[in-house]
């Protein structure tokens, strides 16, 4: 594999391309590359919840800053790569990874992950994805949330008449839906509250303003919160009142930031307990937004400083501050809208309304048929076919290649069991060599025959007797009359035969 980070990946084209005219037209292919990286530690991994993320068109679903009467409708589904493409950049810059959640939270290895990022989401949470949230949290997963205005009330006040169907059209939801998101951080005494606030503020030393948000409704006592003097804009809205210029007409303090450590009873500085994660609340989203006249990039930054390090930046401790009540302005909950039509848009409700549907199945992406990369011969240590020396004059800038031995590159035998049998076949061949050439050896290096004895004169004489009767009768009458011998004469020996 890849040792050396970063690298880059590009894919391999096969166009096939037929053209039935005569005409020469340019082709230009861009192939994309991609860089490949070690996988990051934990503390540098983000998960951008997308999948409780709604947009127009389908339903009906606002603006999140109510001052925009121009646009409306929430369009651009609050993603990474559209409305929030600077602020991804930001991240990248910071040495953050990004990852989207397009599937329900249940199909997601929360461990992998330093924080979750939920930002502005429309839609419900199923229990199972409640009960998987609040293990990760309890293991060390933290919480980074960024919502926006809600009031059922509200609602009716921004519907508008569509020309096109001749209805009208009623919000299906907030700017976020606090009733679900108030369902999941219930879980840790955090509650967001019905009023809707905004204006401009300082988090020095930074100038913010507060876009259509809510405020924090409920804080455990052990929790740090920041609050920023703001105008009810729910109240202008619903009575009509012109809104003044920034800065002006009533202002309260409302808390708008909320830093918290979850399982305080735990003793975190011990390593028996697990850690647990920590939670950052912020009422607007729509400074996060590109195109946002007054940015908040810094404070995501600070918020995941502090909800993965636990280091609380200067700029929020010199705003925060500890508090005793937990409830800290008069308001109500906020309620879901009766009559609203949420189920007919959200992947978690059931169409006929009556509540959650059961979780959808993890996809599982289908294996890819394995390929495996094919190994070098053995012994192939030169390249193929062996090099062959044609006489070319080296120079300084040349090195000598190396010599080949005989069969280098050759690609293994087929059947070892074949040569196992050639080899046997061979060894035989040589045995009967050196037997053929030890015997011959030995017959020369004979010593040569001894004289004949008396006895040993018969067989001699009788082989010379044949040779001389092929000359001549006369030759033979000669051998057959010899001198008197002893026993056992030629004579006898001549006679018998």
């Amino acid at each position: 594999m890849c040792r050396n980070f970063p690298n880059a990946a590009h894919p391999s084209w096969i166009l096939r391309a037929t053209s039935l005219s005569k005409l020469d037209l340019p082709n230009r292919i861009t192939c994309p590359r991609a860089k490949i990286i070690p996988v990051p530690n934990r503390s540098r991994r983000l998960l951008w919840d997308q999948f409780h993320s709604l947009r127009y068109p389908g339903g009906y679903f606002p603006r999140d800053d109510l001052r925009a009467k121009h646009d409306p409708l929430d369009w651009r589904a609050d993603h990474p790569h559209t409305n929030h493409r600077e602020m991804y950049r930001r991240l990248r810059d910071h040495q953050y990874y990004v990852e989207v959640a397009g599937t329900a939270l249940t199909c997601i290895d929360m461990s992998l992950y330093g924080a979750l990022l939920l930002v502005d989401p429309e839609d419900e949470y199923f229990p199972e994805e409640l009960a998987a949230l609040k293990k990760a949290v309890d293991e060390g997963l933290s919480l980074v949330v960024f919502a926006d205005w809600y009031n059922a009330t509200l609602l009716k006040h921004v519907k508008f008449y569509d020309e096109n169907t001749r209805q009208w059209w009623i919000p299906e939801t907030g700017g976020a839906n606090i009733p679900a998101l108030n369902d999941l951080l219930g879980m840790f005494q955090i509650a967001l509250g019905d009023r809707v606030f905004s204006g401009p503020f300082r988090l020095p030393p930074h100038a913010m303003f507060y876009a259509s948000g809510t405020h924090v409704h409920t804080f455990p006592s052990h929790g740090l919160l920041v609050t920023a003097q703001l105008h009810d804009q729910a109240r202008q809205i619903m009575s009509g009142e012109k809104a003044g210029a920034e800065g002006e007409g009533d202002t309260m303090a409302v808390p708008v930031l909320g830093l918290l450590q979850t399982g305080a009873d735990y003793a975190n500085d011990t390593d028996a307990v697990p850690k647990a994660g920590r939670i950052v609340v912020y009422g607007d989203s729509s400074c996060l937004e590109g195109g946002a006249s007054k940015p908040c990039h810094w404070l995501l930054l600070s918020a995941l400083q502090y909800a993965i390090a636990g280091h609380v930046p200067q700029a929020l401790r010199d705003m925060a501050t500890p508090h005793k009540d937990n409830h800290i302005i008069p308001s109500e909950l906020p309620q879901r809208a009766p009559g609203g039509r949420l189920e007919l848009y959200s992947r978690v409700l059931a169409r006929d309304g009556s509540g959650p549907r059961p979780p959808p199945p993890c996809p599982a992406p289908p294996p890819l048929p394995p390929r495996p990369v094919p190994a070098p011969p053995r012994r192939t240590f030169v390249p193929r076919p062996p090099p062959q020396d044609h006489g070319i004059l080296e120079t300084d800038s040349t090195e000598r290649a190396r010599r080949a031995w005989r069969g280098a590159g050759a690609p293994p035998r087929a059947s070892s069991a074949a040569g196992y049998e050639a080899t046997s076949w061979r060894l035989l061949l040589l045995l009967a060599a050196a037997a053929s050439l030890y015997v011959a050896t030995a017959l020369w290096n004979s010593p040569a025959p001894r004289p004949l004895r008396g006895h040993q004169l018969a067989p001699a004489a009788a082989a010379r007797g044949r040779r001389l009767a092929l000359r001549g009768h006369c030759a033979v009458e000669q051998v057959r009359s010899p001198p008197a011998q002893a026993p056992g004469s030629v004579a006898e020996h001549l006679a018998q035969g």
